[in-house]
């Protein structure tokens, strides 16, 4: 969704107020849940986008239903 539909690059990071979440050379935790990060609500997940043309860094918010 970042890559197609908002257009970033190849070149992101995910993170947490717990640390890196995902970069391009750390990718363990792509198949583990939030509740596996430390992650509920009101949480905060940060993207950054580290191409020489980036987007403008995306914050979300973790709620729950």
């Amino acid at each position: 969704m970042l890559k197609l539909g908002l257009g970033y690059s190849e070149e992101l990071s995910v993170s947490s107020e717990a640390g890196l979440l995902y970069d391009p050379d750390f990718d363990d935790n792509l198949e583990s849940k939030f509740a596996d990060l430390g992650l509920k609500s009101d949480s905060f997940l940060t993207v950054v986008d580290e191409d020489e043309d980036p987007r403008v860094n995306l914050i979300l918010s973790i709620t729950e239903k």
